[in-house]
């Protein structure tokens, strides 16, 4: 996310505020570093701009960054119905949109007391995904452990975090693979 920041700060703050990709850029940013705050203001300038977003994906994004400030908000609802309005609109070669929508949609329900529901969506949405879907598949198992470790189902949130690691190691995404070795060590010492 640094790269992208780097690059971001190489333009002028017209263009920044004018163009839809880029401020959706800025709102990935804003989610790496959880800075919720800048997150609903470019979601605010987003608005803003009063351009309806064509793209799939733009819209996608902007449901997901929807979701992920309501959910932090507490708003468990909202943060359900934009992360499956972000699922439903992100287009099938991507797979970070859906992923990352599915951990925020997976907690929700959690928070809601509808754990089940959620492992099981999780369980069916694992058993859809193409096998090599590494980075949806990590984010499907990084839900799944997330979601058990706050359910103190220690043993079940290692196991999942172990399958996310096998995943990410063979998917080479060592990023996906240090959160499930970060919830093994938490199951563990828990």
């Amino acid at each position: 996310w640094w790269e992208l920041q780097e690059w971001l700060d190489l333009l002028g703050a017209n263009v920044k505020k004018s163009r839809p990709s880029i401020l959706l850029s800025h709102c990935w940013l804003a989610y790496f570093t959880l800075d919720t705050d800048a997150l609903s203001m470019i979601l605010r300038a987003l608005d803003a701009l009063d351009v309806e977003l064509e793209d799939s994906l733009l819209i996608a994004e902007k449901h997901f960054f929807a979701s992920v400030v309501a959910y932090w908000e507490g708003r468990n609802a909202d943060s359900r119905s934009f992360g499956d309005a972000a699922i439903a609109d992100d287009p099938e070669e991507t797979e970070m949109v859906a992923g990352e929508s599915s951990i925020h949609r997976a907690l929700a329900m959690q928070i809601d007391g509808e754990t089940q529901q959620a492992l099981s969506d999780l369980r069916a949405d694992i058993k859809r995904a193409h096998k090599d879907s590494g980075l949806y598949l990590t984010r499907l198992l990084a839900a799944m452990s997330f979601v058990r470790l706050l359910n103190a189902d220690l043993e079940f949130a290692y196991e999942s975090a172990r399958q996310n690691i096998a995943v990410a190691i063979r998917a080479n995404l060592p990023y996906a693979g240090m959160w499930g070795k970060l919830v093994c060590g938490i199951a563990s010492f828990s």
